[in-house]
C-alpha cells in the first residue's frame, strides 16, 4: 500500500470548498529513496445520456515529492485515441486493424481541456498532442512544494468494446477525466495511449458525478451522501446486519411514468458525492435497468450490478465474490477498502480492472465456471493493479501474471484442484474435466510453440507482432509458469513486505535473468513522440 495520508488532505479539501488559500507543504519533505508523488482531484461531472458527454470540472493538488524541480505538468487525455489519426488508430493501422479510423462520428470519442488557471484564477497555457496535454507552470515546483490546477473538460465515451463504452442510455466511464501523468525516478511517463496499460500516482478522489434520477451509480471509492441520492428503504436494506447475499435494489422493471409530469420528476438529476483515497485511477458506470445485489466479508461490501437476462448465472456472485475476497486477504493480505463493485458490462470487453470496481462481459461459455474464473481474476487484479501500483505499460507482466497465478489460488481453493473450471458430465472421454491450472498451462505452450513469442518484458506498446491481444497477455503464463512451481521465488513473492513494484520487480527479475539499461524498458518510439519529449 502507499504511505499513511498526509493529514494536510482535510484542510486542502476545506481550502478547495471555501476558497481558501492551500497551505504550503513544507512539512510534507521528500523521502529518498521510495518518493512517491502525491495528488488529490476535486472533480464535479454531468452526464447526459442524449450525447454519451460528460462535462467536468477539476481541481487538482499535486505535492512535488521527488528530489527533483518540476516546470510543468502532463495530462492523459485518453479518450482522444478513440478518434481517427490517432496515435492508436495509426498504430493498429499498422496490423491492418482499421476499426479507429473507420469509426463514424457518432461512435467516435473524445476529451477536450477547456481552459486551465491555477486556483487563484491566472490563466495556464495548454498544448495538446493527441493523448496529452502539456501545462507549462508559471514557476517552478521545488521538492516539496504543492500546486493546485483547475481546469474545465468535455469528454464523449466511444462506442467501441473496450475499457470503456456505451450500453443503452448508460455507460462504463473510463480513463474519463484528464489525469496528470506519473512522475517517478525515470522522469515523467508521458506516452501516448496506444491502446494497452495505465499507470498513474496513488492519490485521493472527491467526485460529485450529476446524473439522471432513473440511473444508478457503480464507482470506485465509497458513496458519501446516501441519504440524498438513495431511497429510504433501500438504505435500510444496505445497513442491514448479515453477511449473506440479498438483493438491494432490483430496477429492472423500473420505468418512466407515462406523463410528461411524472417523467420529468422521474428523471430530475441527482448528484452523487463519492470519496477515494490511496486509489491510482477512479471509474464509474451508471444504468437505468440494474439488479443491485450485496454480500458482505470481514465487514467489506460486494456488490454486483447486472441485468435481468444475466440473473441466472450472476444472482449467487455476490456471495462467490465474498468468499473470494476471503481468499485474497488470508494469501495476500488484507484489502484495504471498505467496498468492491462486480458490475456486468455488455459492451464486449471481457473483464477490465479498476481501484474497487471491475467490469465483466457475461460471455457464454462451455466452461462451466467461466464467470466465476472472471470474477476471481478481475478481484485479484486490486490487489497487484490496485494496491502494488507497478507501471504496467513497461512491466505488464507484474500485474497480469501475478493476477493469473491469485486466480488459479482462489479456483483450488474454492472449486478443488481438478477440474474446477466445469461440473462433471459423461461420457468423460467426450466432456473432459478443465481447470485453471491447465489452461494457464496449455495457454502458454500453444504460445510458445507458435513461434511468435517475445520477451517477457517486451513494453506493452511495443509488440513486433499482433494477434488482437496485448502483448501483456503473453506474460501471463511465462510468469505463472515459474510461480506455479515450488521455488524460491514463490516462497519470496509472500514474504514481500515492501509493497512497491521494485521490490517485485527485482525478485521475478532476478529469476528471469533478465537486465535492463539504466532508465528501464522503453516504450516504442511512437509511443514516446510528442512535442515536449
Amino acid at each position: 500500500m502507499t504511505p499513511p495520508r498526509n493529514p494536510l488532505l482535510a484542510v486542502l479539501a476545506l481550502a478547495l470548498v471555501t476558497g481558501a488559500p492551500a497551505p504550503a507543504l513544507a512539512e510534507h519533505t521528500p523521502a529518498v529513496p521510495g518518493w512517491q508523488q502525491d495528488v488529490h482531484y476535486s472533480i464535479s461531472a454531468s452526464y447526459t445520456p442524449a450525447k454519451f458527454e460528460i462535462a467536468g470540472r477539476e481541481t487538482l493538488a499535486y505535492w512535488n515529492l521527488s528530489p527533483d524541480t518540476l516546470s510543468e505538468l502532463y495530462f492523459h487525455l485518453y479518450l482522444n485515441a478513440y478518434r481517427p489519426g490517432s496515435h492508436m488508430a495509426r498504430h493498429d493501422a499498422y496490423f491492418e486493424d482499421w476499426k479507429i479510423d473507420n469509426l463514424p462520428s457518432r461512435r467516435r470519442g473524445s476529451e477536450t481541456i477547456d481552459g486551465v488557471t491555477l486556483l487563484r484564477g491566472d490563466p495556464l497555457p495548454v498544448q495538446v498532442d493527441d493523448t496529452i496535454a502539456g501545462i507549462a507552470l508559471p514557476s517552478v515546483l521545488a521538492p516539496g512544494e504543492s500546486v493546485i490546477v483547475c481546469l474545465a473538460f468535455r469528454s464523449v465515451i466511444p462506442d467501441v468494446p473496450e475499457r470503456m463504452g456505451r450500453s443503452g442510455k448508460g455507460i462504463f466511464a473510463a480513463q474519463w477525466f484528464p489525469k496528470v501523468c506519473a512522475y517517478d525516478r525515470f522522469g515523467w511517463h508521458a506516452e501516448q495511449h496506444l491502446g494497452s496499460e495505465f499507470y498513474g500516482d496513488f492519490g485521493a478522489y472527491d467526485v460529485r458525478i450529476t446524473l439522471p434520477g432513473s440511473f444508478l451509480l457503480a464507482h470506485t471509492g465509497t458513496l458519501v451522501n446516501g441519504a440524498e441520492v438513495l431511497p429510504d428503504s433501500i438504505r435500510a436494506r444496505l445497513e442491514a446486519p448479515g453477511d449473506s447475499a440479498v438483493t438491494i435494489w432490483d430496477r429492472s422493471g423500473a420505468a418512466a411514468p407515462g406523463d410528461s409530469a411524472g417523467r420529468r420528476a422521474y428523471e430530475l438529476p441527482r448528484t452523487w458525492v463519492v470519496h477515494a483515497d490511496s486509489v491510482h485511477d477512479f471509474a464509474w458506470a451508471c444504468d437505468e435497468k440494474w439488479i443491485w445485489r450485496r454480500a458482505r466479508w470481514n465487514g467489506i461490501q460486494i456488490y454486483t450490478f447486472h441485468r435481468k437476462g444475466d440473473s441466472k448465472r450472476w444472482y449467487d456472485m455476490a456471495g462467490e465474490g465474498a468468499r473470494m475476497m476471503e481468499v485474497l486477504n488470508h494469501r495476500f493480505g488484507p484489502y484495504p477498502y471498505p467496498t468492491f463493485s462486480f458490475v456486468e458490462e455488455p459492451i464486449g470487453a471481457g473483464g477490465v480492472e479498476f481501484p474497487n470496481v471491475v467490469w465483466i462481459t457475461p460471455r457464454k461459455s462451455a466452461i462451466a465456471r467461466r464467470l466465476e474464473y472472471l470474477f476471481a481474476h478481475e478481484l485479484a487484479h486490486n490487489w497487484f493493479y490496485g494496491m502494488v501500483g507497478s507501471n504496467e505499460t513497461a512491466q505488464a507482466f507484474l500485474d497480469e501474471g501475478l493476477t493469473s497465478y491469485s486466480e488459479t489460488a482462489i479456483m483450488e481453493t474454492l472449486y478443488g484442484r481438478e477440474g474446477n473450471l466445469t461440473i462433471p458430465r459423461t461420457p468423460r472421454w467426450l466432456y473432459p474435466p478443465d481447470d485453471s491450472r491447465r489452461t494457464a498451462w496449455r495457454s502458454y505452450l500453444e504460445f510458445q510453440a507458435s513461434g511468435i513469442e517475445e520477451p517477457v518484458l517486451t513494453h506493452s506498446d511495443h509488440p513486433s507482432l499482433d494477434r488482437g491481444d496485448r502483448p501483456l497477455r503473453r506474460g501471463d503464463a511465462r510468469v505463472f509458469r515459474d510461480l506455479a512451481l515450488p521455488s524460491p521465488l514463490r516462497g519470496g513473492l509472500l514474504r514481500v513486505d515492501e509493497p512497491r513494484p521494485g521490490s517485485i520487480l527485482r525478485l521475478v527479475l532476478g529469476r528471469l535473468d533478465r537486465e535492463d539499461g539504466p532508465h528501464g524498458p522503453q516504450a516504442p518510439e511512437d509511443a514516446r513522440r510528442s512535442r515536449w519529449n
